[in-house]
């Protein structure tokens, strides 16, 4: 009957640590989700916004060693509209802190919030009041761009209205 015992176990053991501790499997290439902006409407100079997004990276390359490089971008969708204004000019650019610097599984998902400054959202020339949306991108250590955790190719956040 001992010997039974041992074989059964170790079965047992293996069982509970493979199953206990797996960590979650995501594509290689970050995903984000938009989660939310606030607030919905803004005071020129006055408010800030901040927007909040679900990320999943499956080799949890995310962020930067040195901080030298924006992998973090915010893209103001009204210079498609406007002449003269650059996607270049439209963008805010940020740069994450190295999320995973010795990681063991490197499998991450979490929530980045991100605060945009006032001045970046302010009306076009001659608007009292505009509705600003932006797209959000977001680049690994090895360049890979993230797609909607939904499967689309650019992810936005909902509009928010600005005031003079």
């Amino acid at each position: 009957m001992n010997k039974f015992k041992l074989p059964l176990l170790l079965a047992a053991i293996v069982a509970l640590s493979s199953g206990c501790d797996q960590a979650p499997v995501f594509p290689v290439e970050p995903q984000i989700e938009f989660l939310d902006i606030s607030p919905k409407e803004v005071r020129n100079l006055r408010d800030s916004v901040v927007v909040r997004f679900r990320f999943q990276d499956g080799d949890g390359d995310l962020g930067r060693d040195n901080n030298a490089e924006n992998d973090l971008l915010l893209i103001d969708t009204r210079h498609e509209d406007v002449a003269g204004l650059s996607r270049q000019d439209a963008t805010i650019g940020y740069s994450l802190m190295l999320l995973t610097p010795d990681a063991r599984k490197p499998a991450i998902q979490g929530e980045i919030a991100v605060t945009i400054p006032v001045v970046a959202v302010l009306p076009l020339p001659g608007n009292e009041e505009d509705d600003v949306r932006f797209q959000i991108e977001l680049r690994d250590r090895a360049g890979n761009l993230a797609k909607g955790i939904d499967g689309s190719e650019e992810v936005y956040t909902d509009y928010i209205r600005v005031y003079k």
